[in-house]
């Protein structure tokens, strides 16, 4: 597992270098892939992510890791997630000149601890085997290729020449945290929460393709194939 982590790990951190190449696909290719991408995110929200939610607010729970907000520790950490990201892609949309450098930096700084947190989930997110943690970064991958491509957007140049570097080494800072040490269970389910809050937003916002590039047969077979997946090994 702590190969396959690192495998995982390197995946990531190219994808932040060279997963741009994606963008030059045709507009109809692109938004076939997209469409697809879509799919399996929303089946990996649905059939991953919102049952461990639960179950690591059952579990903080039974072993009474409580603090203020006893019964909704991981869905208010989720709901943090969303808000920050929200506020965070409402502000550089809407930068001016004078604070394109100042909201790129604010804007990539979060992006690369989103991303840290991300490379320690390689190795404390619960996965049991590797095909769980394969689905994992199969998921991850596809969600990054889609928020980088937002980040460059938004900032084009700063993301190329440098933004990509620290994304990219984020990633396995994180990692290399994770095999270091670990933190306690309630920040550890907070950080997951933090994470899945902001994937959701990432999810509905950036990889659902708008309706004149969506192709609904490639979404409803990656939403499927990818349900179907989960289901086996789950």
């Amino acid at each position: 597992m702590i190969w396959a982590g690192f495998m995982g790990a390197l995946l990531f951190a190219f994808i932040h270098l060279y997963g741009l190449r994606f963008s030059r696909l045709s507009p109809g290719r692109r938004g076939r892939w997209m469409s697809a991408a879509g799919g399996i995110s929303i089946a990996y929200v649905f059939l991953h992510i919102k049952p461990e939610m639960h179950t690591l607010q059952q579990t903080l729970q039974e072993e009474n890791i409580t603090f203020l907000l006893e019964d909704f520790h991981i869905y208010a950490a989720a709901l943090f997630g969303l808000l920050l990201f929200y506020g965070l892609e409402k502000q550089a949309a809407g930068k001016h000149e004078h604070t394109a450098v100042f909201w790129f930096r604010i804007h990539v700084a979060v992006f690369a601890l989103y991303n840290a947190l991300i490379g320690y989930l390689l190795v404390h997110g619960g996965q049991e085997n590797t095909a769980e943690l394969a689905l994992y970064v199969f998921a991850l991958s596809l969600h990054f290729i889609s928020s980088d491509q937002a980040l460059r957007d938004y900032h084009p140049d700063e993301y190329d020449h440098e933004g990509r570097w620290l994304l990219a080494g984020s990633v396995l800072a994180g990692y290399a945290a994770g095999l270091l040490g670990s933190v306690p269970p309630l920040i550890e389910a907070l950080l997951f929460g933090t994470v899945a809050g902001a994937l959701i937003l990432t999810v509905l916002r950036e990889e659902l393709p708008s309706e004149k590039e969506s192709h609904f047969l490639s979404f409803l077979a990656g939403a499927l194939l990818y349900a179907a997946l989960l289901v086996m090994i789950f």
